[in-house]
């Protein structure tokens, strides 16, 4: 677990729970995407199979048609994963409010891969939406 003093400055939760912190210090303006590693907490264990699921699911089926069953299979995995209602708050508690936040994360990465954490994407699809939210950064 990282120290409060180090911990980067947004908080990621789902359903309430803090399951991780991030810098989302990797950014694309022009696509409105920023995205980070996700150090996580013990209550990220609790959606980490389902995320590891859909991150193996959608790197090997990602690109099925729709009426196949690899994308059936997707498409429920997306489901429970819109469920899991991940937030993203900045260091003073505000919410940011993007159009998606996406985890990826392969059951492989907690067994010794060479950093081992989770990539977070924050979408926000519009310049202007962007430039409110990361202002400051």
């Amino acid at each position: 677990m990282l120290d409060v003093k180090t911990r980067p400055p947004y908080s990621v939760s789902s359903k309430g729970r803090l399951i991780g912190h991030t810098d989302l210090g990797a950014a694309d303006p022009t696509m409105g995407v920023r995205m980070g590693d996700l150090h996580t907490t013990e209550a990220y264990l609790d959606i980490a199979p389902l995320i590891w699921k859909l991150s193996k699911l959608t790197s090997e089926h990602g690109m099925a048609r729709r009426d196949s069953p690899e994308w059936q299979s997707l498409a429920l995995l997306r489901s429970e994963y819109e469920q899991l209602d991940i937030q993203i708050k900045d260091v003073g508690g505000v919410l940011i409010e993007p159009v998606s936040v996406e985890i990826t994360d392969f059951e492989e990465l907690c067994t010794g891969a060479a950093d081992g954490h989770p990539l977070i994407q924050v979408f926000t699809f519009d310049g202007l939406i962007y430039a409110r939210l990361f202002e400051e950064d």
